[in-house]
């Protein structure tokens, strides 16, 4: 499976659905943001952390969000967003999810954000 974790300048972005998408949309970020990010024609679910500003993306338009709200995207998030509420941290609510939605799964990948450090890791 592949990580859908993706380095970008000044950051990460995460997507949900088809890895190809999330490359596409870490590519254009890459290359400098030039001009609109045209969305695939599936909706591109993603979070983005770039230079500390944390944005949820549909579709090809990115929306800054507060961080410290808790939010799930993809096809389970409803099953992860019951989990969180039932005190489940992030990982084991995804675990969860991959339990009720056969479209999630694949392992959980993890990015832990401090002030020292950025950097995506993998688990399972």
């Amino acid at each position: 499976y592949a990580c859908k974790i993706l380095e970008v300048p000044g950051g990460f972005v995460a997507c949900c659905g088809s890895v190809s998408h999330g490359w596409r949309l870490a590519k254009w970020l890459r290359d400098g943001s030039q001009g609109e990010f045209e969305a695939p024609p599936e909706d591109l679910g993603a979070i983005s952390v770039i230079n500390g500003e944390v944005c949820l993306w549909e579709g090809g338009l990115a929306m800054p969000i507060d961080a410290s709200e808790k939010f799930a995207i993809g096809s389970g998030a409803q099953w992860a967003m019951a989990a969180r509420d039932f005190g489940k941290n992030a990982v084991k609510a995804v675990e969860y999810a991959a339990t009720r939605d056969n479209s999630t799964g694949g392992g959980v990948d993890v990015v832990t954000i401090n002030q020292q450090r950025r950097k995506p890791a993998r688990k399972g």
